[in-house]
């Protein structure tokens, strides 16, 4: 009898004990609503974007930008001549004398960089944007302005627009296909980061100081993010009322997404995985990142060259099981 009972109370206290762990847990960890920022804090302000065209393309999207069906923007700084190369000669190459795909390359200004140089790469490739706002990581979220901007402005009823970093490979015949099959409309698709919390370390290259609240809106991986073209107009406006905070994918895709009401579509194709040459992974995946040069020559001289075949298949099969059994 006296047993029973010991075994009845130790069966409510380990009960008890569990049910207020869960309890706790549940209370500190609580995810937010996805809304939830935007009643508990105000992020309204008054800006524009007042920043003059150094380097213009206005007609890159040519009289009809709805017959644009993708506007790829990447974000380079000026020194990087030689990554701008890269991508022309890899991947970004598949915008060339492509009728529904335009590339462009967006940069901001540092007084110290011969300008020159990107003049001359200017009147070569005629596909550089750059603005005269100073050019750093803390001013990204101001290149973003410009890519809505020159869109909004100059692209107006392009279907598509992918901002992408300059060391991101793209899978690009992948994803115009999953564009394609979705059909997506006031949309911002990527790789969806949910209930972050703001880093608070003054070291930290993301510390969030003017961050007001415990956590982040639901938002797109900076490396590589579609925008529909429906909602570039939408996305500008808003951003010009919404208080400047300078992770860039965290201010666009989720502070501003949130206000304009635009939905965050998650898409498992976009990674922030380290770079791999296996093109039979890379076959369903749209991006990678980050790609030095030199990877980025090797995984497009790849895919070129040797298409996924079961031969080829195996053969990588093999080699990661190799090296992951080192």
């Amino acid at each position: 009898m006296i047993t029973t009972r010991l075994k009845k109370k130790q069966i409510f206290t380990v009960t008890t004990f569990v049910f207020t762990f869960i309890l706790i847990w549940r209370l500190y960890y609580a995810v937010p609503h996805p809304n939830s920022f935007l009643s508990e804090h105000s992020f309204d302000d008054a800006r524009t974007h007042s920043y003059k065209y150094l380097i213009n393309e206005s007609g890159i999207c040519g009289p009809f930008p709805d017959k644009i069906f993708l506007l790829i923007t990447v974000f380079s700084r000026t020194s990087e001549i030689k990554e701008r190369m890269a991508v022309r000669k890899t991947w970004g190459s598949l915008a060339v004398n492509n009728t529904e795909i335009r590339l462009v390359f967006m940069l901001g200004f540092r007084p110290e960089i011969n300008h020159q140089e990107v003049k001359i790469e200017s009147e070569k490739y005629h596909d550089i944007i750059q603005e005269d706002f100073y050019d750093s990581y803390r001013n990204l979220t101001i290149k973003s302005g410009a890519i809505l901007r020159f869109a909004n402005t100059f692209c107006q009823g392009v279907k598509y627009i992918l901002k992408v970093d300059v060391d991101v490979f793209i899978n690009l015949p992948f994803l115009i296909e999953e564009l394609r099959k979705n059909n997506g409309k006031n949309m911002v698709m990527g790789h969806t980061l949910k209930s972050l919390v703001p880093h608070r370390n003054p070291k930290s290259k993301w510390y969030a100081e003017s961050y007001p609240l415990t956590y982040y809106p639901n938002y797109a991986s900076g490396p590589s993010y579609v925008l529909s073209g429906d909602i570039v107009g939408k996305l500008f406006r808003v951003a010009l009322t919404t208080k400047y905070f300078y992770l860039e994918d965290v201010f666009v895709t989720g502070i501003v997404r949130e206000r304009a009401a635009v939905k965050l579509v998650h898409h498992r194709g976009f990674t922030c995985r380290k770079p791999v040459v296996d093109i039979c992974w890379f076959e369903n995946q749209i991006s990678g990142h980050p790609y030095t040069i030199e990877q980025m020559i090797d995984m497009w001289s790849k895919i070129k060259d040797k298409p996924c075949t079961w031969s080829v298949r195996i053969y990588y099969m093999w080699h990661n099981l190799v090296d992951w059994s080192r």
